[in-house]
């Protein structure tokens, strides 16, 4: 081989170990199964999974205040009516459930104040002349609103409703049927007095309001 031959040669194989020493240069093109990174921040929501759900009747003006006894109650079945049906009576259940703790707090409070001899003979008295008074007016309530939903799978309903008993219309009732029980129980009269059982209610409403707003 001569010598121009040979210089040629070892040029082309000096020229092809650099290249081939040399590394290839990263690009940020991202492949077709990457996505480009984004600088704007993620949500909490996205982070933790969670999504935040609103339920119906969260409202204040169906919780229950110093002149309202309120409740909400939701039910699910595969039947439309069932279910709006299964709602409304488990708000009542609700409903009562209230106002017979109300009383008993009234009682309670009513009793220890006057001094009454015997207090649990007069608190089951009252319990039970108001639960008469609660279960009468229970049948008319006041349907404050209600909404039916259909489930994803078209298969099933969810119904809620939000009911209430204003106290004015409660209170004169129970009122009437203890005066109507003390003509026939000297010893309920003795202990019974109008104003202060009275008193004693709209104190235990106005608490009942602000432990709803707390």
């Amino acid at each position: 081989m001569d010598l121009a031959r040979k210089i040629l040669f070892f040029s082309f194989v000096l020229g092809f170990s650099y290249r081939c020493s040399t590394p290839a240069k990263e690009t940020n093109t991202p492949t077709s199964n990457e996505k480009p990174s984004s600088t704007s921040p993620a949500s909490s929501s996205s982070d933790d999974g969670l999504v935040e759900i609103k339920k119906p009747f969260e409202g204040k003006e169906f919780q229950n205040d110093e002149k309202h006894f309120r409740a909400v109650s939701s039910s699910e079945s595969e039947n439309l009516s069932f279910a709006s049906e299964k709602a409304l009576l488990q708000a009542k259940q609700r409903l009562a459930s209230l106002i017979e703790n109300t009383i008993k707090s009234v009682s309670d409070r009513y009793a220890q104040e006057r001094q009454l001899s015997d207090k649990a003979e007069f608190q089951e008295k009252m319990e039970n002349l108001t639960r008469s008074v609660v279960n009468q007016k229970l049948k008319k309530v006041n349907i404050l609103g209600d909404k039916t939903f259909q489930m994803k799978d078209k298969k099933r309903y969810i119904a809620w409703v939000a009911i209430e008993m204003p106290v004015a219309s409660l209170l004169p009732d129970i009122e009437k049927v203890i005066e109507q029980k003390i003509t026939k129980d000297e010893k309920l009269r003795q202990d019974y007095d109008k104003m202060k059982f009275e008193e004693t209610f709209n104190d235990e409403m106005e608490k009942l309001e602000k432990n709803q707003t707390k």
